[in-house]
């Protein structure tokens, strides 16, 4: 186990904030999770650089963003190592790309569940202190359509990025179509763990910290049966059951 004084502060149901949290957790680090409720969260980040999460404070620094957390803990921790240096590059680019459909699945994800506003109150409140989770079901309303604002999160938008998403797994369910098991070689690296985190919400892995805890609705039951049979899900599963020890 490593030893660090780190906190990480995260919306606990956040396929970004997972990513960073998995990272963490691989490396075996030592660290306490504090989570905050949407928008009520820009009462602590309105002076930092960028108001979203994660954010992970450690050895006197600040970090903000989900690819710069995971590359200074890789720095910081380098074992068990997940950026190998003969796939430096290669791991990157498929970080980053796995990243560019973080914004769809969540955008489509938050519009199945938002179709049950009590089991996205619930979702939101999810690893909440009681005094905030209090706060955070007074506001509720308000904070739901401000933030369903900001991300897009609509009808028209949320189909638009299912058909992006659907066009990204068929792309690429020939990867694991001949047996193969990682992205980059022949181990587990930041690539596989950034795509698994990204594709959690389609997935629901039964080893993810807080996705086994909420109750989705029916909207959102259609939506995950509606992926079903896809190999890249199939993989991220596998990928958290070889790979996502529980704290």
């Amino acid at each position: 186990m490593n030893e660090s004084a780190a906190i990480l502060n995260t919306f606990a149901v956040s396929h970004f904030c997972e990513s960073a949290r998995w990272t963490l957790d691989y490396k075996g680090v030592d660290y306490s999770e504090e989570s905050w409720a949407p928008l009520l969260h820009v009462t602590r980040t309105w002076r930092m650089k960028r108001t979203y999460t994660p954010i992970l404070r450690i050895d006197g620094e600040v970090l903000q963003e989900s690819a710069a957390i995971c590359e200074y803990i890789e720095e910081r921790f380098p074992e068990p190592n997940l950026i190998p240096k003969e796939h430096r590059d290669d791991v990157l680019r498929l970080a980053d790309e796995a990243r560019s459909i973080g914004p769809h699945v969540r955008r489509m994800a938050y519009h199945a569940i938002g179709q049950s506003p009590e089991q996205l109150e619930q979702a939101w409140a999810l690893n909440l202190p009681s005094r905030e989770a209090k706060i955070q079901q007074l506001v509720f309303p308000l904070t739901r359509r401000m933030a369903f604002k900001a991300m897009k999160i609509d009808e028209a938008h949320a189909k638009k990025s299912e058909q992006f998403v659907r066009e990204y797994l068929a792309d690429r369910d020939t990867w694991f179509a001949t047996g193969r098991k990682y992205l980059v070689g022949e181990r587990f690296t930041l690539a596989d763990l950034t795509l698994a985190a990204m594709l959690s919400p389609l997935a629901r892995p039964t080893e993810h910290p807080f996705y086994p805890r909420m109750d989705l609705g029916a909207a959102s039951e259609a939506l995950i049966e509606s992926f079903r049979g896809y190999r890249l899900l199939d993989w991220v599963r596998r990928c958290y059951a070889e790979h996502r020890a529980r704290r």
